[in-house]
């Protein structure tokens, strides 16, 4: 099966999202307003309640929707903290740590405290802002290359491919389950 155009998934998503929309609308317009205006019977005060229920609901919905990220993220990397290390074996997870110490430190050769700098500057003087964006592009550019291994500094690519090598789901330590 073929996949369908970006511009179809676009009108896919546009048109989904235009038929889903009134269900929403009919569903807290027309269906809870009448009930909690049932449940008080007064007007005003279910008018009170339901817009303090959907502001307390938004409250609720934001505040675990962050924690509830922050408990997924968690469980990812302690998941990961335990499957990469196994599937890869000691020699291969040791090029993969230092493939990422390699890249870690040629990213921080290529910032050079430039983001600091800029947010220092342009809060200072906004009218400035452009003028600070090129000349850090135009700095972070040749020193973004030569960190990627393109300058004739290192490569970073042959250390990351190499890491991966003779990786297979055979090298396992222990299996998991």
């Amino acid at each position: 099966m073929t996949q369908p155009s970006a511009r179809k998934r676009i009108w896919g998503w546009f048109f989904f999202d235009w038929a889903s929309q009134p269900y929403n609308t009919l569903l807290l317009t027309f269906i809870f307003g009448p009930y909690i205006k049932s449940l008080l019977d007064d007007g005003a005060g279910a008018q009170a309640a339901w817009g303090y229920g959907i502001g307390a609901a938004g409250i609720v919905i934001g505040n675990w929707s962050c924690i509830m990220a922050m408990v997924f993220t968690m469980a990812l990397h302690i998941t990961m903290a335990v499957v990469v290390p196994r599937f890869l074996g000691d020699v291969n997870l040791g090029k993969l740590l230092f493939a990422g110490v390699y890249v870690t430190y040629f990213g921080l050769f290529t910032s050079l405290g430039t983001a600091t700098y800029l947010t220092k500057e342009v809060a200072r003087d906004p009218s400035t802002a452009a003028q600070h964006a090129v000349n850090a592009a135009l700095m972070r550019l040749p020193l973004s290359l030569m960190a990627s291994g393109f300058g004739g500094l290192g490569s970073s690519k042959m250390v990351i491919s190499k890491s991966f090598q003779g990786a297979s789901a055979s090298r396992c330590v222990t299996p998991l389950m």
